[in-house]
């Protein structure tokens, strides 16, 4: 019996969230809060909800651009250890106040990320950065099917060459193949692209080639133990970057402190939320960061895994897109394995 529950383990592992972790910035120890700087987002990407959160929004007190003033007063609040990454749900220099936060949060002492797509920075603003130690510094590219307006200006490719050229840790990704301008800037500096995944937004948009899963049953668990949460620009903290419908908001930084997002309601309910099923929280429609705890749940919850399972394959396009699922796949084996077998 043993023997049977182990082997289960180990498939629903393989098939199951953890599949796009392969040298992952996430190690499940570190807290997060992410930088909304505007609501609304001009690159409009196709798979990105940004009508649900404006209309969100609209039932707040309707700020739409976070000022200078707000974001240091909620840095002050966020203990040291919680990295403050410039991502959340709009294109962080869609602000032109982004770089003088960036740089704000780094000289308070905050560990730094960025997700962004350069749309809407200077090759000025990455002179600033450049001695920033950033934690990841995720480029985020233009395909060529255009589901994303982004815009490839002379200045685009210059700040493209110049993120490449003055020592910023630049990591790229794409969610299809990319636009040839593009690609061939990153060939001749010895990059790549990673291929990665479109996911559901917990439910908030579907996702052509994928599988329409519903609600999960059983016992889950977040990857990033609820820690990795969304500061908008009237101070008001989300659940996490899933949340474009503000579903769950745990507090304002402009009138709690950081601590009290976790002892409150919002956030007991999502902790409960977990493991009763009965309580209506977004995590039980995550198709990117919620796992099972057990071969119960995940028996339940089997299309999430045969849909990743049959989804990266459709996603394969060149030998590189092969080797790269074939490096996911032993990461996760290596690490269910470990997962299943440590301390015998």
């Amino acid at each position: 019996m043993a023997k049977i529950w182990v082997e289960m383990r180990f498939w629903f592992t393989l098939t199951g969230a953890a599949f796009d972790y392969q040298g992952s910035i996430w190690t499940g120890e570190m807290a997060s809060i992410q930088i909304t700087t505007q609501i609304g987002c001009r690159n409009s990407c196709d798979y990105c909800p940004q009508d649900l959160l404006i209309e969100a929004n609209r039932k707040t007190d309707g700020s739409l651009i976070m000022t200078f003033d707000t974001f240091k007063t909620c840095v002050k609040k966020i203990p040291l250890q919680v990295a403050i990454w410039f991502a959340g749900m709009c294109e962080p220099w869609s602000n032109p106040k982004c770089t003088k936060m960036l740089l704000y949060a780094h000289e308070q002492g905050h560990g730094i990320g960025v997700f962004t797509t350069l749309v809407g920075m200077s090759t000025a603003d990455l002179d600033l950065l450049q001695l920033v130690p950033f934690q990841f510094f995720r480029i985020h590219l233009p395909s060529k099917s255009g589901i994303e307006s982004i815009k490839i200006s002379d200045n685009y490719l210059r700040c493209l060459g110049k993120v490449i050229s003055n020592g910023i840790p630049v990591t790229f990704h794409c969610h299809d193949q990319v636009v040839p301008e593009v690609v061939s800037i990153l060939d001749q500096n010895g990059y790549r692209a990673e291929l990665r995944s479109l996911y559901r937004r917990a439910g908030n948009i579907s996702v052509s080639g994928r599988l329409k899963a519903g609600k999960r049953r059983g016992a889950i668990a977040c990857q990033r133990r609820s820690r990795s949460n969304v500061l908008l620009p009237n101070g008001d903290v989300l659940l996490c970057s899933n949340d474009y419908g503000m579903k769950h908001t745990l507090g304002n930084l402009l009138e709690t402190s950081y601590e009290s997002l976790f002892t409150g309601s919002e956030f007991q309910k999502i902790q409960r939320g977990q493991t009763d099923e009965s309580l209506d929280v977004l995590c039980r429609y995550c198709d990117n960061f919620a796992y099972d705890l057990d071969a119960y749940a995940s028996l339940q919850n089997w299309s999430y895994h045969i849909d990743r399972f049959l989804y990266y394959p459709r996603r394969i396009r060149s030998w590189e897109d092969a080797l790269q699922l074939l490096g996911k796949v032993r990461f996760v084996v290596r690490n269910a394995s470990r997962s299943i077998f440590k301390g015998k």
